[in-house]
């Protein structure tokens, strides 16, 4: 069988740290507790449902990529590792996408379940990937199986081999070997990013997960390659060291539990949240929330009273278990306003140059007055322009859920589409019909976004469609 360490090779003077920063230097994830207010005020009629979606990334670090967990068989429970790939635009550097499609087709398969890392060098790497664990001891004739591997992939460098990095391993003196094994750097590997054309980075170590590193690379490390009679095990780490006896001489017995292995491999979906949330109201009679099995946020409103309610959201990051918490109001009913015109009304709204924190954008009405909460009246038509002619951050609306653009009975005019914005002097008409009001309050809603910057992207409040209309100008509803 190959062993595809021998080609990974310890720089002379290697750096010793203790932090463990981002695994692209060119990227500035943001941590829990650091977001930007992101929810927006919603008005609902009695007797009215709605979910609201979690804002991207509250709860956690911004991530861009693609995430796998692997489960790990800690002694003392089983623990989660969660690194994110870079196979999309934001994520790092340089993209790896066929790196990184390349771990997730060993992943969907299963290969890398049961696996175990079998190479630790101290402030250098730990190395898996390529054995799976025996289901006996050593002594009962369990020996580890090599992984099935695909065809060889092409060597994609560029991004640093860094503190928390994952690459792959390959063959000496063969840049485009790479199969199955991959290692994660426990130091500043500066050497790595030339060595055998450069080793392709194209993943991280998420949230506090070298914490979990650290405490298997501080494992006991054998030289069990005379002992499997396979050297790419010479340098083995082992959670423990069993002894065992055969013919009544005592000797090492490694069982299944012994080895750092990956117990599963799995792709996160959508539904697959990086945080746990809990929410409330600080009045249920008027308004109910809990947290529904799409991690939405579900509001029911009272069928018979009236008023405000604040909604509390809590995150708790699974990638380092920081907290945090942000509110948003709720209104129930409306005052009854006498209507001057049955017509609908046509709106001028003004968007920023747009920004890369939260909320992202600034809407401003025709005179000129900032809109401190957007909530756009399906009943009315809305014309949308850039501020001052803004050229950067292209701006465009569609349908939460939809990111192509909407469904039936939204209408557009002008310019712009969902893959280019609007900028500079271009605008674009928008409107509703009955059956898009009624699917925009009920069940999907709008979101607003940047077409140059998939992470600048936000939901837009929705007015109840069967409230009277408010008067524009005369409260923070448009």
């Amino acid at each position: 069988m190959d062993n595809r360490t021998e080609s990974i090779k310890r720089s002379k003077t290697p750096k010793t740290t203790k932090t463990y920063p981002c695994a692209t230097d060119t990227i500035t994830k943001s941590k829990a507790g650091s977001v930007a207010k992101t929810f927006q005020a919603v008005q609902l009629n009695n007797n009215q449902s709605r979910a609201i979606k979690i804002p991207k990334g509250f709860g956690h670090e911004a991530i861009e990529g693609s995430v796998v967990e692997l489960s790990i068989n800690t002694p003392e429970e089983n623990s989660s590792l969660f690194i994110e790939l870079y196979d999309k635009q934001g994520s790092a550097k340089t993209i790896t996408k066929k790196t990184a499609k390349n771990f997730l087709k060993y992943t969907k398969k299963g290969l890398y379940d049961d696996s175990f890392f079998h190479r630790s060098v101290d402030n250098f790497v730990i190395q898996g990937g390529g054995f799976t664990r025996p289901d006996s001891s050593f002594l009962e004739g369990g020996r580890p199986d090599s992984i099935k591997t695909f065809s060889t992939i092409k060597n994609e460098p560029g991004n640093p081999n860094i503190t928390g990095s994952v690459a792959m391993a390959k063959l000496g003196g063969d840049p485009n070997s790479a199969t199955s094994q991959w290692f994660i750097n426990l130091a500043e590997n500066d050497s790595l990013d030339s060595q055998n054309g450069g080793f392709t980075v194209f993943g991280a170590v998420l949230g506090e997960g070298m914490n979990l590193v650290e405490t298997m690379a501080s494992s006991v490390v054998v030289p069990a390659g005379q002992y499997f009679q396979n050297p790419a095990l010479n340098e083995l780490p082992l959670w423990q060291v069993n002894v065992g006896s055969q013919n009544g001489v005592e000797i090492a017995d490694v069982r299944p539990d012994d080895y750092l292995s990956v117990i599963d491999a799995n792709k996160l979906g959508k539904k697959d949240a990086l945080a746990t949330y809990e929410v409330s109201s600080s009045d249920p009679a008027v308004v109910s929330a809990s947290i529904n099995k799409k991690n939405k946020i579900k509001l029911k409103a009272s069928n018979n009273k009236s008023g405000k309610a604040e909604i509390t959201v809590k995150a708790t990051s699974r990638l380092d278990g920081t907290s945090s918490q942000e509110s948003f109001d709720v209104i129930v009913g409306s005052q009854r306003r006498a209507r001057t015109s049955n017509k609908r009304q046509s709106i001028d709204l003004f968007v920023d140059k747009g920004s890369l924190d939260s909320p992202f954008y600034n809407f401003y009405d025709s005179e000129g007055k900032q809109i401190q909460d957007l909530i756009i009246n399906p009943r009315h038509k809305y014309t949308f322009h850039r501020l001052d002619d803004a050229s950067t951050h292209p701006f465009y609306i569609s349908e939460l859920d939809r990111p192509g653009g909407t469904g039936t009975g939204i209408k557009y005019r002008g310019d712009g589409s969902a893959d280019n914005g609007i900028k500079g002097v271009e605008s674009f008409k928008l409107r509703f019909n009955k059956s898009a009001r009624e699917r925009l309050v009920n069940d999907t809603g709008l979101r607003y976004f940047c077409t140059s910057h998939p992470t600048m992207e936000a939901e837009i409040a929705i007015k109840g469609a069967n409230t009277d209309p408010t008067p524009f100008g005369t409260e923070p509803l448009v």
